[in-house]
């Protein structure tokens, strides 16, 4: 899902009605803190999908594709 130039100037719009501009800049960056910790959290989460799911069914794979080859050729 992306989000276009509208829908920012949107947010920044109601946000500026609801937070007050005082306030709009300590929760950018405050959003700006959590969003970075949402990325690491995406990517270790990937990384152990890739490690413990990804990379020992393809290495179960192996010897069924090696023999089935076999079996083709």
């Amino acid at each position: 899902m992306k989000i276009g130039t509208l829908e920012i100037v949107v947010i920044v719009i109601v946000a500026l009605f609801v937070i007050g501009p005082d306030n709009l800049s300590s929760y950018a960056k405050k959003f700006g803190e959590v969003l970075k910790s949402l990325r690491a959290a995406t990517a270790d989460l990937s990384k152990d999908v890739q490690e413990n799911i990804v990379e020992p069914l393809n290495e179960a794979q192996r010897p069924c594709l090696h023999r089935l080859t076999t079996i083709i050729r």
